[in-house]
């Protein structure tokens, strides 16, 4: 009745950051996101609404493509399907500083590219085409295109990384 559809849980929680020490040190970082976030993605899907997966820091402490293809599959594995069916996933449109055309069309157009590894003249999903590459992903792990939010689009990065840098983000109105 209020209007919501979408409800998202949690932030990059491929980032060191996002979880205590102990927790980040352990094996299995993917799997031990989901024990948490699928209770309450599944109660989300049970009840008509969309679960988002929470944006992935781009690069991240663990390489967010990497992430992204991992939880999507262990979804699937786990026999998840109506989260999989309803899910929507979700990124952070920072340009890292980079033009807004860098690393358009994903990795289909720019195969040198791996995780961790951005191959001299090629080009990687740290930038505002991040749709492109999880995308990819997703029509890859899920055979379907999922719905997408894109947060913070245009920001050079992230608006904590940006005071601590001691640049203000500039906010333009229309």
């Amino acid at each position: 009745r209020w209007g919501v559809q979408y409800v998202q849980y949690f932030d990059t929680p491929n980032q060191h950051s996002a979880w205590p020490a102990s927790d980040w040190a352990q094996q299995n970082l993917v799997e031990r996101f989901l024990d948490a976030w699928l209770p309450f993605a599944s109660l989300t899907a049970s009840t008509g609404l969309h679960p988002v997966l929470p944006p992935l820091y781009p690069g991240g402490s663990y390489w967010d493509t990497a992430f992204l293809e991992s939880a999507l599959g262990s979804i699937l594995r786990r026999k998840m399907q109506a989260v999989a069916d309803s899910l929507v996933i979700s990124a952070y449109g920072w340009t890292d500083g980079r033009p807004l055309d860098w690393g358009s069309g994903g990795p289909q157009a720019w195969p040198g590219s791996r995780p961790y590894l951005t191959a001299e003249g090629s080009q990687d999903q740290r930038g505002f085409r991040v749709f492109d590459w999880y995308l990819h992903i997703a029509e890859k792990v899920l055979k379907r295109t999922p719905g997408f939010f894109l947060y913070q689009a245009g920001l050079p990065a992230s608006p904590a990384d940006m005071l601590s840098a001691g640049v203000e983000p500039e906010i333009v109105h229309p």
